[in-house]
C-alpha cells in the first residue's frame, strides 16, 4: 500500500512513502504513530485484497466519532494505491 497523499489535498512527508504499519500507544485519542518507507520492499504485505483493506480502515477504538459521526479511521484521510510486490 503507497500513500499518494492527503485526500483533500495539502502535502505532508508521507507522500509517495510504503505503508509499515500505524501503532496507537503513547498517543492521544485520534492521533496515531504512522511508520513508512520508501523502500517497497519495506512494506507491510497482505495476504489479500480484504487484509489490506481491514489494514487501511482501522479503526482507533480509543477516539470517539470523527466530525461525521464515524469512526477514527487515520489512513482513509490518504488516497492510496496498490502495488504487487
Amino acid at each position: 500500500m503507497r500513500l499518494e497523499g492527503l485526500v483533500d489535498g495539502p502535502e505532508t512527508a508521507y507522500d509517495g512513502q510504503y505503508f509499515c504499519s500505524l501503532d496507537f500507544e503513547q498517543c492521544e485519542p485520534g492521533e496515531c504513530n504512522l511508520h513508512t518507507s520508501a523502500d517497497a520492499g519495506a512494506a507491510t504485505r497482505y495476504a489479500d485484497l480484504l487484509a489490506l483493506m481491514a489494514a487501511y480502515r482501522q479503526v482507533d477504538g480509543r477516539a470517539g466519532p470523527n466530525l461525521w459521526g464515524r469512526p477514527e479511521r487515520p489512513l482513509t484521510a490518504f488516497s492510496i494505491s496498490i502495488e504487487s510486490v
